[in-house]
């Protein structure tokens, strides 16, 4: 049970630094730039969410393909 709730834990910490991200754009500065023909800013920003997500989709499916996987009674 341990192991299960530190693993929930940390996807809740995932989901949260994410969101934190998310929250943290500065909309107005990223269309501005983009407007300017500047993506980069847009292109650095995605980049950082991949990572983000890649490594909450790990946690999330190792959690689950942990719970499907046979166990021997």
């Amino acid at each position: 049970l341990e192991l299960r709730t530190s693993g929930l834990q940390a996807e809740h910490e995932s989901i949260s630094n994410l969101a934190d991200q998310i929250r943290s754009v500065k909309l107005n500065e990223l269309a501005a730039a983009f407007a300017q023909g500047n993506r980069q800013p847009l292109l650095d920003l995605f980049s950082a969410w991949t990572g983000s997500l890649l490594a909450l989709s790990d946690q999330v499916s190792s959690r689950y393909f942990s719970l499907t996987a046979p166990r021997i009674s």
